[in-house]
């Protein structure tokens, strides 16, 4: 069974100094910019402010929203996993 559904988040991109900040994943062993989903009826900046805060104890001084990027994706259930 394919099911479709947007799922919402927000990332926050730190610049310092030239460089951007990324955060290790260690289930996915891979870096990625810092974020995560969004609270019911939180609006992506204040998201982005509060994962960065959550994942790396850093409070976001100036938040700019730069993008937004609408994707599908399709997510497979496994024969016998219900929702």
């Amino acid at each position: 069974m394919v099911k479709q559904r947007l799922r919402q988040r927000a990332t926050a991109i730190v610049l310092r100094d030239g460089k951007v900040l990324l955060v290790k994943d260690r289930r996915a062993r891979r870096y990625s910019l810092p974020g995560g989903g969004l609270k019911r009826r939180e609006p992506a900046v204040c998201a982005a402010a509060r994962e960065l805060y959550e994942e790396l104890g850093l409070e976001a001084t100036k938040v700019t929203r730069v993008a937004r990027v609408r994707l599908r994706r399709r997510v497979e259930q496994p024969s016998g996993v219900l929702d």
